[in-house]
């Protein structure tokens, strides 16, 4: 494995992470969170332990560039680099630095500092497997979410232009026009209520409480529906990962430690590996605990898989 390979496996995990890639995001997590911290806290030597992060980022971009080229091998090089440095997660990698030292030449906003370095905690939290399933269930609901966004608005303008037909003529500075009416509908149905305005006739409180009735509902909706097809991508990525290590052990692609736990517990427990892995892997309303494995292998018998790489054995003749 060449320098690079390693280095991308580091840094950007791939199919086969590095056993320091949960580290390495962690040292950088610290280093997100101390220069947040800098930005509203003046001691002594911050400016130079802010300096020295801002040089410790632009080092993290620079390996980043060198090695997204492992990500797809017939692609050229050249361009794969373009790809990253034009991404999200590239520009954002940029931005975690690349202010920090124009200010030291120019000068800048302190308020403009702070904000960019508090959107450099993306940088983080971009790469957190969590927030991948988030926007894969974001992407997958996008027409629903869609819908939903477009039947408030519908209902913002009706609710606006109802509000403004009852009580305009006795609030006529508050409800002044629709775009006021919407504001306060917009208010009323996410119950907010700030209270700046409120119907006084009849019929205008009528329609407001069905407002807060309906918004209710309207609010709740969209939570329910993504907290759903959340739970659901969680249940396919953990599948996936079970057909991942099984496809995994068959094929001898799992990390040498891993593999080799794993032969040592299917000798102690005189089980095939492959069962084994099956049975690790499997759901737990699934498992059996307590039920002895059919195949499972009496002890003193000869041995049906090598213990050291996996293989199956010739079967013995007792004869």
């Amino acid at each position: 494995m060449t320098r690079r390979q390693s280095c991308y496996r580091v840094l950007f995990g791939g199919a086969e992470p590095s056993r320091f890639f949960p580290l390495y995001n962690g040292v950088m997590g610290l280093l997100v969170l101390l220069c947040i911290g800098g930005s509203f806290w003046r001691g002594r030597g911050m400016g130079e332990l802010t300096l020295a992060i801002f040089g410790l980022f632009a080092l993290d971009y620079a390996l980043r560039l060198w090695s997204c080229v492992e990500r797809d091998a017939s692609a050229s090089p050249g361009r794969l680099r373009w790809r990253y440095a034009l991404s999200p997660l590239g520009l954002l990698d940029l931005l975690s630095f690349l202010p920090g030292f124009i200010s030291l030449l120019l000068p800048l906003n302190l308020h403009f500092l702070r904000l960019v370095r508090i959107l450099v905690l993306f940088k983080v939290l971009l790469r957190m497997r969590t927030l991948d399933i988030f926007l894969r269930v974001l992407r997958k609901e996008a027409l629903t979410l869609l819908l939903m966004i477009a039947t408030v608005l519908v209902l913002i303008l009706m609710a606006g232009i109802g509000i403004l037909s009852l009580e305009q003529e006795a609030q006529p500075e508050m409800f002044a026009s629709l775009p006021d009416a919407m504001w306060w509908a917009l208010v009323t149905m996410t119950t907010v209520g700030y209270g700046d305005m409120y119907p006084v006739t009849l019929g205008g409180r009528v329609l407001a409480g069905a407002i807060m009735l309906l918004g209710v509902g309207t609010v709740a909706l969209p939570a329910g529906l993504l907290a759903a097809a959340f739970s659901e991508e969680l249940a396919h990525e953990r599948e996936a990962r079970r057909n991942r290590a099984a496809r995994a052990l068959q094929q001898g692609q799992l990390p040498w430690r891993v593999r080799r736990s794993l032969l040592v517990l299917s000798r102690h427990l005189h089980v095939p590996p492959e069962e084994l892995l099956a049975s690790l892997t499997a759901p737990a309303a699934t498992r059996e605990p307590d039920a002895e494995p059919e195949t499972a292998q009496q002890p003193g018998t000869p041995w049906a898989y090598c213990p050291h790489c996996g293989e199956s054995l010739p079967p013995h003749d007792h004869g």
